[in-house]
């Protein structure tokens, strides 16, 4: 729903959900979901603490969630010209391995250093 710019009507499904019945990787998804739709949404502060609770219990998956989630927080921080923190996430991209899209958000992540030093 998200991919069609129905955000309103994503987060209202996600709102809906019962996630105490999810598993792991469920609950994952459903924070990472909840925070993009949110940042897409114009609400990126919103976004912080689903994408706080990605990267810290996504350490040990081979998603995508916890690095790119890394990197939607750089970019954030870069927008609001907070480098030091926007460095810290990006850094912490970077840390995490066998997971799908790494090329890409190694990329990205290179590419935020950059443009912050």
């Amino acid at each position: 729903m998200s991919d069609g710019a129905y955000y309103a009507k994503a987060l209202n499904v996600l709102d809906s959900c019962d996630i105490k019945v999810f598993s792991f990787e469920e609950k994952l998804e459903y924070y990472y979901r909840k925070a993009r739709i949110l940042d897409d949404m114009g609400q990126p502060a919103k976004s912080i603490p689903f994408y706080d609770w990605v990267i810290k219990n996504g350490v040990k998956t081979n998603t995508y969630f916890a690095p790119n989630s890394c990197i939607k927080l750089g970019n954030y921080y870069e927008h609001i010209n907070d480098k030091k923190s926007a460095t810290l996430y990006y850094q912490k991209a970077l840390t995490y391995i066998n997971h799908e899209y790494k090329n890409s958000i190694d990329a990205q992540a290179k590419a935020g250093l950059n443009r912050i030093q």
